[in-house]
């Protein structure tokens, strides 16, 4: 069971969140963007492992298609840059949390560095979407018959509604 397209969306979703509620939190000098924009951040991180992690895991199966090899690489390249970035986003992030004198130009660098990391997410997902929908990686009909395994049977067919009971 493919599990990479159920975890793809957390990375793209929360660090685009993140960068959202950091920027406000910037703009507006308050901390409670900033912290919503540090949770998003962090559970970014785990959803990028798992996204990272799933992938390394499907990528044998995807790889069979023909032709997909460039378009898997650049994809599984810049996974690997989404989770660097992430990672340096977090230590950056939790350097700016505990020096408070570092804020100000440090929020500024890190805000710079966070928008070329969704730019970069960003694409990782347009080139994950490529791979579905130019050559059907993960997708049922295609993987099955790429691997000439049988469909599985057809559903029974529901049951008609019983009498009520009096």
């Amino acid at each position: 069971m493919d599990l990479h397209p159920a975890t793809v969306h957390f990375p793209i979703a929360l660090l685009v969140a993140s960068f959202l509620f950091d920027l406000v939190g910037f703009v507006a000098k308050d901390e409670t963007f900033r912290r919503a924009g540090l949770y998003c951040l962090l559970l970014a991180a785990m959803g990028a492992g798992a996204s990272y992690w799933t992938g390394v895991l499907a990528e044998p199966r995807a790889a069979q298609i023909p032709h997909i090899e460039d378009t898997l690489a650049r994809h599984e390249q810049a996974g690997i840059l989404t989770l660097v970035f992430i990672g340096a986003l977090v230590i950056g992030r939790l350097i700016l949390e505990g020096r408070p004198l570092l804020r100000r130009v440090g929020n500024l660098l890190y805000l710079l560095a966070a928008l070329v990391a969704v730019v970069n997410v960003l694409r990782t997902g347009y080139l994950g979407s490529e791979l579905v929908q130019r050559f059907g990686a993960g997708v049922e009909p295609v993987m099955r018959r790429l691997h000439k395994t049988p469909a599985p049977p057809p559903s029974p067919p529901p049951l008609p509604p019983s009498a009520p009971v009096q």
